[in-house]
Formats: structure tokens, sequence, C-alpha cells
């Protein structure tokens, strides 16, 4: 039968004879030891114990992540908006973790993201008129954000060495250099099916930016 199955493909009870030539290339993707019933996990997800997070999860992931939950606990934490002191943290493996990747359950990653956010785009800040009143607006001011955090600003290395990293596009490998506020002024205008403004009025210097950007943003 082992020499059978190497010629013929196997469906339900019976055997249909194909060429070696049928058979499919292996991907990265493809189990390639044929073990039924298992696929590549696609990503690691953790949340705080928000009730509605799971089952969010599981609707727009299915069986294809790692979940968990962390629950910080805090000391002090009777007034709202003041710093208290985090003094223990529960880590609890929701699906496709074991017990060694317990460890590696963290917010704190997205919260600091949420704060270079909310410092960078006033239009996230909590207790203030600054918010958007169209989400179309709103659409294009993070836009806005993301090309220039990616682009333009270079984030600063751990410890004091005053050091920069080169930017995320660059690491990516999307540019080579770092940008200037004029080569992404100028790289959005020039997208295709962009109307263009009247010439004359486009013209950025490095120093200092002649025409209000993204004046659709106000």
């Amino acid at each position: 039968m082992a020499a059978l199955v190497s010629r013929s493909l196997i469906h339900a009870d019976r055997v249909w004879p194909v060429r070696s030539a049928a058979w499919p290339t292996a991907h990265e993707s493809d189990d390639h030891a044929f073990k039924l019933g298992t696929f590549k996990r696609v990503v690691q997800i953790s949340t705080d114990g928000f009730a509605a997070y799971p089952e969010a999860v599981d609707l727009a992931f299915g069986p294809y992540c790692k979940y968990g939950t962390i629950i910080k606990q805090y000391k002090n934490a009777s007034m709202i908006y003041t710093p208290s002191e985090m003094v223990g943290t529960e880590r609890t493996a929701r699906r496709g973790m074991d017990k060694r990747e317990v460890r590696t359950i963290c917010t704190s990653h997205v919260e600091r993201l949420n704060g270079t956010q909310r410092l960078f785009l006033k239009r996230l800040n909590r207790l203030t008129y600054a918010f958007s009143k169209k989400l179309k607006k709103l659409e294009a001011a993070f836009a806005m954000f993301a090309a220039y955090y990616n682009f333009c600003w270079r984030t600063r290395k751990p410890n004091k060495s005053g050091k920069r990293r080169p930017t995320a596009a660059v690491m990516a490998k999307l540019a080579d250099h770092t940008w200037t506020f004029g080569e992404l002024f100028d790289a959005v205008l020039k997208k295709p099916g962009r109307r263009q403004p009247p010439a004359g009025r486009l013209k950025i210097s490095n120093a200092a930016v002649r025409t209000p950007p993204f004046e659709f943003l106000s």
C-alpha cells in the first residue's frame, strides 16, 4: 500500500491513480509532516479582561491566532486620570498557547503606541474640543500621522545615548533615507487620481511650508 500511495491520490474510500507531476508544490504554509488537523498560527493577540474581546477575536480570527488576556492589578487607583502603582498581573492563555508562552501575553506595546498616537494627533485626546466632527477628516488626519511617523520620524534608542534609530520605512526597506516633510507632501500630491491644485501653490521648502498642508483636514 505504501508503494501505491506514492502514485495515487487517496480520497475517502477510493484510490485515484494520478501522475507524480500532479502533486502540488510544497509551500511554507503547508503541513510538511502531513499531520491531520494542524495549521500554522498566524498572529498573537493580547487584550485586557474586557468581556467583549474574546467573542470579537473569535469572530475576526477564528482558530488562526494565539490569544491571551492580561489583567493588571493596581493600588491607589481610586481617582480617574491619576497615575497608580501596578502591583501584579494575571495572565491567562485563552486559545492556542501553552504554558511557556503565557509570559508573552502583554499589552504594554500597544498602550505605548496609543500614547504616541494621542501625543501626535490631538484629535484622539480625551476631554478636549479637538475631536473630529467627520469620520472622513479623522481618517485623513490619521493617514497623515501614520505616513509622517513611518517615513519622517526617528525614535530614540534606549538609555541616554541620544542616538536615533532609522525611520520605520528605512528599516522595512520601503525607503532608502529619512524623508523630509517636503518629500512626503510631494508624494501625497503625486498620488494617481488626485486632483492637482493650480501650479505655483505647491512649492514648499524643507525649512517651512508656504501653503497649509492637507487643507482638507480643517
